[in-house]
Parts: structure tokens; sequence; C-alpha cells
């Protein structure tokens, strides 16, 4: 089956999903979503005060080689979110399992990750013409390979309330590595600049659908960009435990694109 039908079969499960959700009472929101999980897309909420997020996914993708044949490879990540403050998050991350380390990726294959959220403003009200806004800076030390040179992370998020349970987020990101480091970027690129732009809409309480599009500087070929359409889905399966699934693939880009990536995640919050 080519790359781009799996890449539909993938979207219509997630779909037939949304039919799953129930009212539940929950502890983190689905529409608080955060960096992978479901989709790329950040918004400007840090997680309530005290409270303790953890986070699993399995990611897989499809690439497409110089042949024009395609691969397939597994990641699977792991991350750690605090609520420091009402305006503060932290974040720890990693990943325990991947595949081969080419074609690279955005986020460093074999990596341990600090970061921190920070808002500076929070909107008013509903409807309110000023968001949210929030600045998430990451930095990352890879911890196997022939390479180790760390790499940092910034990105300005907005986010707005739109009311009638719909939201829209907006990320500016800059990501800068000292130079070459395999599975992460191509010789002679040392930083990327990406856009993220996407909504969040609540089903109901328990269940949320996020859409949007990435549109990046490629990490595979310094002369071109890649636009990546992306589509999840967060379901409340009770009060502590959330599934995330995403979908999404690359265009415009280079040799070694995504066909398809996707996302089964689990979040337990407490």
């Amino acid at each position: 089956m080519r790359g781009g039908r799996k890449w539909l079969l993938a979207v219509a499960v997630t779909l037939g999903l949304v039919c799953l959700g129930a009212n539940v009472v929950v502890a983190l929101s689905p529409v608080n979503i955060s960096p992978g999980y479901p989709t790329s897309l950040d918004d400007a909420y840090p997680v309530p005060t005290n409270q303790v997020v953890i986070q699993s996914a399995i990611r897989p993708d499809i690439t497409r080689n110089d042949s024009g044949s395609e691969s397939g490879r597994f990641r699977a990540t792991h991350d750690i979110r605090y609520g420091a403050t009402e305006n503060m998050e932290l974040t720890v991350s990693g990943t325990s399992l991947r595949g081969p380390l080419n074609p690279g990726t955005m986020d460093d294959p074999r990596s341990i990750q600090v970061g921190i959220l920070a808002r500076f403003r929070k909107q008013a009200e509903e409807r309110d013409l000023l968001p949210s806004i929030s600045v998430r800076v990451l930095g990352e030390v890879p911890y196997a390979g022939d390479r180790t040179n760390p790499g940092l992370r910034g990105a300005l998020v907005t986010s707005w309330n739109l009311g009638n349970r719909w939201w829209l987020h907006g990320n500016l990101g800059y990501e800068v590595v000292p130079s070459f480091q395999p599975g992460h970027w191509v010789p002679h690129r040392s930083s990327i600049i990406f856009v993220n732009l996407g909504f969040v809409k609540a089903l109901d309480e328990s269940s949320a659908i996020v859409g949007g599009l990435r549109f990046q500087e490629d990490p595979l070929n310094s002369k071109k960009q890649v636009a990546s359409p992306e589509l999840g889905y967060v379901l409340a399966l009770d009060k502590h435990w959330l599934l995330s699934l995403s979908a999404s693939r690359d265009f415009l880009g280079s040799v070694g694109q995504a066909a398809f990536r996707g996302s089964v995640g689990v979040t337990y919050a407490f």
C-alpha cells in the first residue's frame, strides 16, 4: 500500500474515533495541547499549577528514498510536564526507541530535552482581541552517536479563545544546532525557522479535534521548505487518562520527506 493511501486511512480512523467521546470529568482538558500531543501545534496555556502530566507516544513514519521506494520506522517518545505556577510549565522529555537515524527529523532522535513554557499575557475573556502569549524554550543534549552537539529551540506561542469551543493557535519558532548532527540536520544547515498555524475544536468536555499547517525550512535540504498539514484527535478515557492520535505528511520538500507521519499517545494527569 502506498504511503498516500496509508495517510488517508489513518485520517479516516482518526475521524472515526470522534464518535467514541464520552462526557467525563477530566484532570487535564483535552483542549490543552502540547507539541506532539497530538500534533506539533503548541498552545500558550501551561498545565494547571502543581499538576504533573506524564505522556508517551509511538510515532511511526514512512519516508521515500532516492529510488522512490518507501521505508518505515518507529520512535517512542516520553514527556513529563509540571505546572510550576499559573504561568509557567517545566518539561523533561526523551526518546527510548528509534529506527534508522536518517532521514533526519526536526527533533533530535537521541536527545534528552529540558524546557520551559512561560506565559506573559493571559487573554482576558472569550473573543478578546489580544491573545494569550507565551514563550517556549527547549534545550536538547544527544546521549548517543558519533556527534553529540546540543541544540536550542525557542518559540513564540499565541492562543485565542474564540468562543463556542473554538481556539486558534500560532507558533513562530527558531532552532539552532552548532553544526551538522546526524539524524537531525543536513551539512551546512545550522538553524531552522518554522511557523505553525492551527485550531482546536472541542466536541464536548472530553474530546477535541486539532488541525493545522506547519511550514518550515527543510532540515534535509538547505534550499527547500516543507509544508505539513496535520490532523489530530484527543479523547479523555477517564478522569486521568487521555488518548491522542495524529496523522500528517510532508509536501514541497526533498527526498526523505514523510509520505506519512503519525502518532498514538497516552497522557496521565494528576
